[in-house]
């Protein structure tokens, strides 16, 4: 399977809680926040792994996404178990 598919196939078996994440991330978006921005960003460490994040664009960058950094990881493929993820369970 292309790391591609796997991608794909991991999003789509957890819809659910990305879904569910996602909402309580936007339930505490500032009323001044004049962006959101979905990023899937992969591990540095090159072995396949990646997670989905949310940041907010506006004014003082830094206040906005602290109102949020308790619920901005909506995706942590941490035990997987599929081969292109090698993460453990964290």
């Amino acid at each position: 399977m292309s790391l591609r598919k796997l991608f794909l196939a991991v999003l789509q078996a957890h819809t659910d809680s990305v879904t569910s994440n996602f909402k309580r991330v936007l339930e505490h978006v500032p009323s001044n926040a004049t962006e959101i921005e979905i990023v899937i960003s992969p591990y540095q460490d090159g072995d396949g792994g990646f997670l989905v994040f949310v940041a907010l664009g506006g004014p003082d960058l830094y206040v906005l996404n602290e109102r949020i950094r308790e619920f901005m990881d909506i995706f942590l493929p941490y035990g997987t178990h599929l081969k292109g993820f090698n993460r453990r369970f964290q």
